[in-house]
């Protein structure tokens, strides 16, 4: 019986995972952002969907979309969800998008 293949495991490939998602963001200068994840590009460059941003001493704003430059990343938090399915999930969906362009 053949092996199933398993997805590759880098900080990367696990955000791409995340489309869809809604996650916060905290960037390296306090600022908090939470959004659903629309794209994550190889820079680890993040564009958000539906985005409320929380900055400190300034009022609330909230953008349709936003892009979050991967270099000023701080942390990220995260739902609680099974990271081995969302990877499994995302693999899949790949797979098909490469099929679906030979």
């Amino acid at each position: 019986m053949p092996q199933k293949r398993r997805p590759p495991r880098t900080l990367l490939v696990f955000l791409q995972a995340l489309i869809g998602v809604e996650i916060v963001i905290e960037l390296r200068n306090e600022t908090k952002i939470k959004g659903h994840v629309d794209f994550v590009d190889a820079q680890m460059n993040i564009l958000l969907k539906n985005a409320d941003i929380r900055r400190p001493q300034r009022a609330p704003e909230k953008f349709e979309d936003l892009f979050v430059v991967g270099r000023n990343v701080r942390y990220i938090q995260l739902p609680d969800l099974d990271i081995d399915a969302t990877l499994e999930h995302h693999r899949d969906f790949v797979d098909r998008q490469n099929k679906r362009h030979k």
